[in-house]
């Protein structure tokens, strides 16, 4: 029976933070095959290989988990590094680093990481200065030479030089790129050619793309879309089709997903789906592009929605897994 291999998590309660889960299509059900409690509030996973690290939202310090992904699929917590700041609310990965957005402090800080999962050590760690700095998430450029920050509460992203080991550099050329007040930018992606960014802000629930200098990785704006304006709600998410035709982003407050045509970097709202729950935070679209997988926090469950590969459009929900206040989700092919 076709199968599809996920991992979940979110704030954490007395049993579990990250959820071991299977999706399987043709029944349309979810099952969890095992949980993991060894950290606290695993608020964002990405994988790497056979490891996975998280990001753990906590008051009082920054801090980024690595697990093993066992035969069985079961983690096992390899270890954890305290950095600098507070509330770690996201993470990206490069080749054998791992770069960590501050949310309670505004920072991001850096942790090289062996081939084992093994974090060794801060590296980095850029601070700001503004009102109310709020660091929520970092990408990549396809070459890996320089890192983007999505920060919240400068309305501004950031760009850094990237060195071995986890070392960043404030760019030479250009140090941020602004965009209006009060839009809150909170995730970003890159298309595959590495020619465009895009960002999606929760306050303004718009989405910005900018072309990127492969050269110097400096931005130039290019577009600006509205995705809501009639109801309150608060974009949080965003990634593309398996083709890249269409972007997707999640609306908190609506409780939808938004479908966007992408055309070297000009955007157009095609559609408004149902998250099939409250508050979706994040979405994942299978290694396929047939499905996409999203957590609703406030009413506690993960959806699966079926994508169409012809146009882009999602099916209404095809199964629900209730799970604790869940955050983030991602899949694992192996």
């Amino acid at each position: 029976m076709e199968k599809y291999k996920l991992y979940v998590s979110g704030y954490s309660n007395d049993y579990a933070g990250i959820y071991q889960v299977d999706f399987y299509p043709g029944a349309r059900r979810f099952e969890v095959l095992s949980t993991n409690n060894e950290t606290i509030n695993p608020i964002h996973i990405l994988i790497k290989g056979d490891c996975l690290f998280s990001a753990n939202e906590i008051s009082e310090v920054g801090r980024v988990s690595s697990f093993k992904i066992e035969k069985s699929g079961a983690l096992r917590l390899v270890n954890r590094i305290d950095g600098p700041g507070s509330g770690t609310c996201d993470i990206s990965i490069g080749d054998n680093v791992v770069y960590a957005a501050n949310y309670g402090s505004g920072n991001i800080f850096t942790v090289p990481f062996e081939s084992d999962g093994t974090l060794i050590e801060v590296m980095s760690n850029m601070e700001h200065v503004g009102s109310e700095p709020r660091a929520h998430s970092t990408i990549l450029t396809k070459d890996k030479k320089f890192l983007y920050e999505a920060n919240l509460g400068n309305d501004r992203i950031y760009l850094y030089e990237v060195y071995p080991e986890g070392v960043l550099r404030s760019h030479s050329k250009s140090v941020s790129v602004k965009l209006d007040d009060f839009e809150g930018p909170r995730h970003m992606t890159i298309d595959s050619k590495g020619e465009y960014l895009y960002t999606v802000t929760e306050f303004g629930n718009s989405v910005y793309s900018y072309s990127i200098n492969k050269e110097d990785g400096t931005l130039t704006f290019i577009d600006k879309i509205r995705l809501i304006e009639e109801v309150e709600s608060y974009a949080a998410d965003i990634h593309f089709s398996k083709d890249e035709s269409y972007l997707y982003a999640s609306l908190r407050g609506s409780d939808e997903i938004a479908q966007i045509d992408v055309n070297n970097g000009k955007l157009k709202l095609l559609n408004k789906y149902s998250s099939g729950g409250k508050s979706p935070r994040s979405f994942k679209i299978s290694d396929d592009g047939k499905y996409m997988f999203i957590t609703n926090q406030v009413s506690n469950n993960v959806t699966a929605l079926k994508v169409n590969l012809d146009d882009g459009s999602l099916s209404e929900p095809i199964a629900s897994l209730e799970i604790n206040l869940p955050t983030s989700v991602t899949t694992y092919s192996k």
